[in-house]
């Protein structure tokens, strides 16, 4: 499953501004600065494999606003470090068969800080990385465009446009789905019940929530995915049996 990382594409931006950047807040847990807060239950799940995908701590290019994608030069500021610690607390214990994150340092690092609570080495997996911007990446959030990302809004307006030397989000979604489907299906013959914990990106959550539900790629609903939300999620071992 190793790749090395994508070929540097010059940038189609100047410098990013200094300032933070504010990501809302999503549908499962926020972070209030101290803590999380907790905005629904999370239901259990009754498939075979229920998958608990988890957004990386907050980095510095997230304070700093500047796109990441593929990029691995940004690493945990002291509130994401803190953010992988509460999670660490709070997913102690759980049975998880296996812990699995993308390649990039900062999901490998919050990654890495629930390894012990769970018992578990950290499995790595390229295809679970964020949305590939190309020559976008290290550029402001705000230099993002509709023409550049084919999203306005929250809203996917035409799935196969893709940034210079990046991704479309068709085929950002159909490499998520191929990593979903090769780490589900580690577990081989294993019982049903099995959990599996994904440690990802705001993007990779946002495709892999729509690959679950069966929703196509110009329906995914590209809402703010907060750093270290916690989103829990069936998958029918059908699935994976059938090549979905």
């Amino acid at each position: 499953m190793g790749r090395g990382p994508a070929p540097r594409v010059r940038k189609a931006c100047q410098a990013p501004p200094e300032q933070g950047i504010d990501f809302g807040r999503f549908g499962w847990l926020w972070w209030s600065g101290k803590s999380y807060k907790q905005v629904s239950p999370l239901p259990p799940s009754s498939a075979e494999i229920e998958l608990v995908l988890i957004r990386h701590g907050q980095t510095t290019w997230n304070s700093a606003g500047r796109v990441q994608g593929h990029n691995d030069e940004s690493r945990l500021t002291p509130e994401g470090l803190a953010q992988a610690a509460w999670l660490a607390e709070r997913l102690a214990g759980e049975r998880v068969a296996a812990l699995w994150t993308s390649d990039l340092q900062r999901a490998r690092q919050t990654a890495e800080a629930l390894a012990d609570g769970l018992g578990l080495g950290v499995r790595v997996h390229p295809g679970l990385r964020e949305r590939n911007f190309g020559s976008y990446e290290g550029c402001p959030v705000s230099s993002l465009t509709a023409e550049v990302t084919g999203l306005a809004g929250h809203v996917v307006v035409d799935p196969d446009v893709a940034p210079p030397g990046g991704e479309s989000i068709r085929q950002f979604s159909e490499r998520v789905e191929r990593a979903l489907l090769e780490v589900t299906g580690e577990l081989g013959s294993a019982p049903p019940g099995q959990r599996l914990a994904l440690v990802v990106h705001g993007g990779t959550i946002r495709v892999a929530e729509a690959i679950l539900a069966g929703l196509p790629v110009d329906r995914i609903d590209w809402g703010p995915v907060e750093n270290a939300a916690v989103l829990r999620r069936g998958f029918a071992r059908r699935l994976v049996e059938e090549g979905r």
